[in-house]
Formats: C-alpha cells, structure tokens, sequence
C-alpha cells in the first residue's frame, strides 16, 4: 500500500495540473489555446493578475512558474542562464519569485520531489522527459537565484541534495546532462558558503568564471571537478 500511495504521489506531481490558488486561463493541447494565435498573444494571457500575484505563497508560486508552459525552453538556450532570463522578462511569476527572500526553502522541498530516485521506470518517454527538465530547472533557478541574491540564506541541506543528485543522475549512463545544473547549484552555494577556499580552486580557471555566469559550457571534467571539490568543504 506505502508503494502504491508513492507511486500515486509521484504520478500528480509530474502530471497533473497547478491546483492552487490560481491556475493558467489557457494551456497547451486545449481549444483555448489553439483558439489564441501567436505567442505574445499567449504569455500576455498567462500573467498572473496582480491582485492575485502578491498574495501567492512562494511554494505556489514556484509551482506555477514550473507549470508556466514556455518555461520548459529553458533548455533550448545554448546558455541556460539567457533562457532563465528570457522566462523572467516574459512570465510575472518569476519576476515576483526572484524578489523574494524565501525561495529556497520552497526549492528544496521541490528538490526532494524530483529526486532521481523517483522517476519510474514504467513512465512514458515524454513522462520520463517532463521529471527530468523539471528536476534539471529546479536546479538551474536555485544557482541563478543564489546568484542574484548575494547574502541569501542558504539551507545546509541544499548542497547535500544537489550532490546526492549529482552522483544518482551521473550513475544513469544517458544523463550527464541532467548533472550539468545540480553542478551550477553547488558551485553557487559554494561560493557564498565557503567563498575562499572555493574560490582558490578555480580562480584562474576561466571556464569556470563563465560557467558561473552561463551554466555553460557543458563540459564533462568542469562540471566533475566542481563537484569533486564542493565534496571536500
């Protein structure tokens, strides 16, 4: 019975729709949105009207960002960061999120969600895709997050999550990219957690200065190396 209520669990969490205080008026796959032609057209609809975006809690509010249907391009940038970016000019949601002081909290939590151990086996391929952007973003907004927050308080369990995804993604034979941000988040905590001896590291290591930046290049031995050393601090 414990299995069945966790496989149900994991199931409405990559699946169903955001029920929260508010939901998108039109999502993909639905007359409504096919009845709505260009995509200005589409994200002017999908604002969260302001009365409604302020009251939100920051857990609710990161769901929807998550289900914000043009969130997943994110992955179509050749530089994660740009496409974080591009989201955030684009969707209220994430702007309100990036103002806020307790995102990682919520983060975590979500984190802990989409922990590879959770992805089931029997899932479709594009159910099995859907879990891994989303686990992939949460660690790409964090490090972005902590980056544009300098002096944000960091839960100590957050390093400890994105190395456990880390080596439980890596372990996957066809998943090196799923390790690229659990990297981007570690060296991001890491820099403000342990900044000198960090920083000692890799401080004439130009690609990592612009990884830091970009979440890119997506380089195999960079991204060990950060992780390598995020393990011993």
């Amino acid at each position: 019975m414990k299995k069945i209520l966790i496989h149900l669990t994991l199931m409405s969490i990559c699946f169903s729709t955001t029920l929260w205080a508010w939901e998108f008026p039109i999502k993909p796959g639905t007359e409504g949105w096919k009845a709505v032609e260009g995509r200005q057209k589409r994200i002017s609809l999908l604002q969260i009207p302001g009365n409604i975006l302020h009251k939100l809690t920051t857990q609710e509010l990161l769901e929807l960002c998550l289900d914000f249907p043009y969130t997943p391009d994110v992955s179509f940038f050749d530089k994660p960061v740009n496409g974080l970016e591009t989201q955030e000019r684009n969707f209220n949601g994430f702007s309100e999120l990036f103002r806020r002081n307790d995102v990682l909290p919520a983060l975590l939590d979500k984190y802990h969600e989409y922990n590879p151990d959770n992805l089931m086996k029997e899932w479709s391929t594009s159910q099995k895709g859907r879990f891994k952007i989303f686990s992939s973003l949460i660690g790409l907004i964090g490090g972005y997050y902590i980056k544009t927050k300098p002096g944000v308080e960091i839960p100590p369990e957050l390093l400890n999550a994105a190395l456990a995804h880390y080596q439980k993604w890596l372990d996957r034979n066809d998943s090196f990219f799923m390790t690229i941000n659990c990297s981007f988040l570690a060296a991001h905590i890491c820099e403000t957690l342990h900044s000198q001896q960090f920083r000692a590291k890799f401080q004439n290591n130009e690609k990592y200065h612009y990884f830091l930046e970009t979440a890119y290049p997506m380089n195999k031995e960079l991204v060990g190396e950060i992780i390598q050393t995020a393990k011993q601090l």
